[in-house]
């Protein structure tokens, strides 16, 4: 018998993970919840946003148990997995059939592992991080909590990803780098130098532009 499992957030991410969920038999999809309440009735990819967020703790109590976090904003995501995880639900890793990952990888909990992605030998990916569509992580990379990898970026073997950082569409990072928490590399960056905790960079090679 199928769990109920409830989508939160309404965004186009949310558009994502349906699809993905398509694909598991083990999981009814129960509706969508979103922030804002005057979404509710609207439709996402033929699912209803029956919920706002102030609705979860009536929803697991009716006994929903299972929840994945459509929201791409790593801060909020923390936000949110913290609160999901209080209330009771669990949040599982939800991988995309055509998604590769070696055997000896290490994919934490609550994760979500898009199309095409790539996953090499030995990479270790912590909590709630999003692994976007046809992305590339070869081998010994460690990414830790909260990060988020955008599509089609290419990261080369024993990268470290801090915790809460942002990759941006189409960035290649070299071998060997270093990116600190809470960093942001902008799209189509290519990153040649470590990048210090809350550092924006952005350039081909990428370059500080802000914090």
């Amino acid at each position: 018998m199928a769990e109920d499992i409830v989508v939160v957030g309404a965004g186009g991410h949310c558009r994502t993970l349906l699809s993905i969920l398509r694909y598991y038999e083990q999981f009814s999809v129960v509706g969508i919840a979103d922030r804002e309440i005057e979404t509710i009735d609207e439709e996402v990819s033929g699912y209803s946003v029956e919920y706002s967020w102030n609705d979860l703790c009536d929803l697991y109590e009716k006994g929903t148990r299972y929840a994945v976090i459509a929201i791409g904003n790593n801060t909020k995501r923390k936000e949110l997995l913290a609160e999901l995880s209080r209330i009771g639900f669990s949040v599982p890793t939800i991988v995309h059939p055509t998604a590769i990952i070696e055997q000896d990888a290490e994919i934490g909990q609550s994760n979500v592992v898009c199309m095409g992605a790539k996953i090499g030998t030995k990479v270790s990916i912590g909590r709630n991080c999003v692994v976007y569509t046809g992305s590339n992580i070869d081998h010994e990379v460690q990414v830790c909590d909260h990060v988020f990898i955008a599509p089609g970026c290419n990261i080369a073997g024993r990268v470290k990803i801090g915790e809460g950082s942002f990759v941006g569409i189409g960035s290649t990072i070299k071998e060997k780098i270093v990116v600190g928490s809470n960093a942001v590399i902008g799209a189509g960056s290519v990153v040649i130098r470590d990048v210090p905790d809350h550092e924006v960079v952005a350039g081909v090679p990428a370059k500080n532009v802000g914090r």
